[in-house]
């Protein structure tokens, strides 16, 4: 079994889970804790799904309460976020310049 919590709802059928740990149960390094105490503050799962590998994304995974369906979707990582970030900076830096060139060369440039 694995033990999802933290859940953050999204809507009646989506939460996202931030919270995994893959052995509840284990004598050593498990909860210690009931399945019942454990799934009144989260969710007991067989198996979970694979997520894509794909550069520049990170997997977010979901899990409609009523029927333990999981799924992931997909986040920019922060990197490809300030890359993004500075790509509108450099566009706006462009513009700014050609403005400037037009003010110094009395709009003959």
């Amino acid at each position: 079994m694995i033990y999802l919590y933290m859940a953050e709802k999204v809507t009646d059928t989506d939460y996202i889970i931030n919270g995994i740990h893959n052995f509840p149960f284990d004598e050593v390094h498990g909860l210690g804790k009931s399945e019942d105490e454990l799934k009144a503050k989260g969710y007991l799962v067989e198996e979970l799904p694979m997520p894509n590998q794909t550069y520049g994304k990170k997997p977010v995974l979901h899990i409609n309460p009523n029927t333990k369906e999981l799924w992931y979707t997909y986040e920019d990582t922060p990197q490809e976020k300030k890359i993004a970030e500075i790509e509108q900076k450099s566009v706006e830096l462009e513009a700014a310049l050609m403005e400037l060139t037009m003010l110094v060369a009395g709009g003959n440039a």
